[in-house]
């Protein structure tokens, strides 16, 4: 073999090495890769599929029915005394929207803000009993046991009564013949910390279960003080519902 020969016989040879270097080299990269992604699945892969199914909650509130129902009330005292008329209860709608039931739920009020008037600013109101847990419609309990996916429940807020109710709870600077909200608490109170005066008035309330991430809502309620027979009149000219 002529020195040519051999040198290009050299060559080739190198040539032929390095590429088997390049190659291995490319399979342990690519095997330290699918190795980490491994590691990285079995690390987090039950925290992204929790974080994906886990429960969400949307609450809901408005003016109309189911939200704001009027109700007959009937009232016995021990002592034989009774009334019947009607009342309105205002109540937010939770629904789980997510994968997976959500545990313990509860619906809290942490603040209130008051204004008496339609124009003018609101002024934190000087109670300072919250944060309490209100109850769920139907049960009177502050924690609901759960709530699946794809449902929901009411949790009452408000109570409102015809203000010719003499057993309903009023201040005594609110007249007889004026409605007065009733806070739905998990603890009765006296009327002095639980109700609410005509005017408006500015609501937070935070929903959480014990498997999902709290939500902050303000719910906005306003009533003139006037009762009105009529459901229809008294939506149109004495009461405002909304959550935002």
């Amino acid at each position: 073999m002529s020195v040519v020969d051999e040198a290009g016989h050299l060559q080739g040879r190198t040539r032929y090495n390095a590429a088997i270097m390049e190659r291995g080299n490319l399979a342990q990269w690519v095997g330290a890769a699918v190795t980490f992604c491994a590691v990285l699945v079995a690390l987090f892969k039950d925290s992204v599929r929790d974080s994906w199914r886990k429960p969400k909650l949307i609450a809901t509130c408005g003016i109309t029915p189911p939200w704001t129902v009027r109700v007959p009330l009937f009232v016995r005292r021990n002592n034989g005394e009774s009334w019947k008329g009607e009342g309105y209860w205002v109540r937010v709608k939770v629904t789980n929207t997510g994968k997976t039931r959500a545990e313990k739920v509860q619906v809290s009020l942490s603040n209130l803000r008051y204004k008496p008037d339609v124009d003018g600013d609101f002024s934190e109101d000087s109670r300072q009993h919250f944060p309490l847990n209100l109850q769920w419609s139907h049960l009177g309990i502050p924690i609901l046991d759960g709530i699946s996916p794809d449902m929901y429940a009411f949790c009452d807020v408000i109570a409102l009564s015809d203000p010719a109710n003499p057993h309903w709870p009023r201040t005594a600077d609110t007249a007889a013949n004026r409605t007065v909200g009733c806070l739905q608490l998990e603890v009765k109170l006296p009327p002095e910390f639980e109700s609410l005066r005509p005017g408006s008035w500015k609501l937070t309330l935070k929903i959480a279960a014990a498997n999902a991430a709290p939500i902050e809502k303000t719910l906005q309620f306003s009533h003139t003080g006037e009762w009105r027979t009529d459901d229809v009149a008294m939506r149109r000219k004495c009461l405002r519902v909304s959550l935002e």
